[in-house]
Parts: C-alpha cells; sequence; structure tokens
C-alpha cells in the first residue's frame, strides 16, 4: 500500500500550527483543520492518528521554526547585529505566539 502524498501531510500540519499558536490546543478540531487544508478527516487521522498526536506536531513545528530563528538572530556577523536580530526574534515571538 502507498502512502498519500506528503503534501497533505504539510498542508495539515501547516494549518494546525496556525490554530494552535492563534487559539490554543481548545482552539481547533480535526473538521475543522481537515476543511481548510482541504482534506477528508480521514487523512488527518491517518497521517496523525488523532488530535493529541497532531498538536504535538504542530508544537514541534512552531518549535522547530522559533528555533531556526533564533539560531539565524545568533550568527550575526556582529555583536550590535546579534543584539538587534535577537530583539527583533523576541519581539516577533511576543506578538505571533
Amino acid at each position: 500500500m502507498t502512502r498519500p502524498s506528503s503534501g497533505a501531510r504539510e498542508r495539515l500540519l501547516s494549518v494546525a500550527a496556525r490554530y494552535l499558536k492563534r487559539a490554543g490546543v481548545a482552539g481547533f478540531t480535526l473538521d475543522e483543520i481537515a476543511n481548510e487544508a482541504g482534506c477528508a478527516k480521514g487523512l488527518v487521522t491517518y497521517h496523525f492518528g488523532s488530535k493529541d498526536q497532531l498538536v504535538l506536531a504542530a508544537a514541534e513545528e512552531i518549535l522547530r521554526g522559533h528555533e531556526a530563528q533564533w539560531q539565524q538572530a545568533l550568527r550575526a556577523d556582529s555583536f550590535e547585529t546579534t543584539v538587534r536580530q535577537t530583539w527583533q526574534t523576541l519581539l516577533a515571538e511576543v506578538r505571533d505566539g
């Protein structure tokens, strides 16, 4: 049996991460995620198994994004640039969740 396209999994994960940032765990249902991603609810459970597993995957995705932003800020070529980028990263996290 072949797996459905990983593009659907990535769409579902992106939508779930956006919902998680905006409204928290209680802020979405599998039906809402599937609908916004343009997939059947069964595809959500196929890829993630349950809402809990989807929430965990979305939280990990958010964390990876934050980690990449911090790493980029801390790799700046000068102290002043590092401070500026670190401050901007912190402000963006406060603003965007």
